[in-house]
Order: structure tokens, then C-alpha cells, then sequence
């Protein structure tokens, strides 16, 4: 994603324009109809999901992730007071393994965060696992990224072959 322009265009260009949209909280009427919460747990949540990040870098980076990983977790910390709870977004490199798995979930996740050297064991009822369809694990994504290897291969080399043919001049693409 770093050294390909193209690929992070395309990228941020999503999660840039999906981030920018509002998201509200809703509750469900008895009629079918639902009414717009303006308080409460949820709503807070999602103006303000935690003290570090606004609900567009929250969305931005949920996007993003699910964009080159197809995966993509929220850690629910449980607050004291309802203005107290948070949503952290943790890194799909972050999780290094899963306990408890099943064909439909798992028990826990091992997560290990970057200031420290030791793994933390997080109950899946704290994390929210977003991911993508993969016809061989129904519990995590496939990477859309690894379908465009070899793409993005033939161009690191395109552009390697260019910046030798410009700093070296012409030369014959041929070899006995």
C-alpha cells in the first residue's frame, strides 16, 4: 500500500468518502418503524468512539482495513459511565491468532500491540469482527490484495526497468 500510488489512491479514495458519511443511532418501534437516538450509549459511541480518534478516522480506518485485509476489529472497552465506554480499532496485524475456533467463530483473540512485548488474550464478546467473504474460512476475509500480487509485482519491476533505463540510457531487451 506504501510503495503502490495506485492501490492507495483507490484505497483511500473509499475509505476517505465512506468515512465522510454520518452514521446514527436507531431504536426499533413496535410498528416496524425505527426513531433516531440522539442519547444514550450508542449515540455517544458513535459521535465520539473514543478520546483519541473522531468518528471519521474510526470509519476511515474500519474502511481501509477491510479494503487490504478483509478483515478489520473493534475493541469494546467496557467504561465505568455510560459516557465512559470506548471503541478502539485494532490493526488486522495486530491479531496474531485465535482461540477456541470453531466454523462459526471463535472464543478469544490474541492480540499483540505494538508498545508491548508480551500477547493479549481478548474475549471475542470484546471484539467486533468485521471481514469479507472467503469461500474456504467463514470466519475471516480474504485479502483482495493478494489477488493483485502478481499485478503489482509486474509493475514494481516495470518501474524498476524504467528508472534503470533512465539513468543508464537505452539498451537491447534481448539476451542468446
Amino acid at each position: 500500500w506504501v510503495t503502490q500510488p495506485h492501490l492507495r489512491t483507490v484505497v483511500d479514495f473509499l475509505a476517505r468518502n465512506t468515512a465522510q458519511l454520518g452514521l446514527h443511532a436507531f431504536e426499533r418501534q413496535a410498528d416496524g418503524g425505527r426513531q433516531r437516538l440522539r442519547g444514550g450509549v450508542l449515540a455517544h459511541l458513535l459521535l465520539r468512539p473514543n478520546s483519541d480518534m473522531t468518528t471519521y478516522e474510526l470509519i476511515e480506518a474500519l474502511v481501509s482495513d477491510l479494503a487490504l485485509y478483509d478483515n478489520a476489529y473493534w475493541l469494546y472497552v467496557h467504561g465505568d459511565s455510560d459516557d465512559t465506554h470506548e471503541i478502539r480499532p485494532i490493526a488486522p496485524t495486530w491479531v496474531k491468532a485465535v482461540r477456541g475456533k470453531t466454523a462459526y467463530g471463535v472464543k478469544s483473540y490474541v492480540v499483540r500491540f505494538p508498545d508491548t512485548d508480551s500477547d493479549v488474550v481478548i474475549p471475542a464478546e470484546n471484539i467486533e469482527h468485521f471481514h469479507g467473504w472467503n469461500p474456504k474460512n467463514t470466519i475471516v476475509g480474504a485479502s483482495p490484495v493478494t489477488t493483485l500480487k502478481e499485478i503489482l509485482s509486474e509493475q514494481i519491476h516495470a518501474a524498476r526497468f524504467r528508472d534503470q533505463l533512465w539513468q543508464r540510457g537505452g539498451r537491447v531487451n534481448a539476451y542468446v
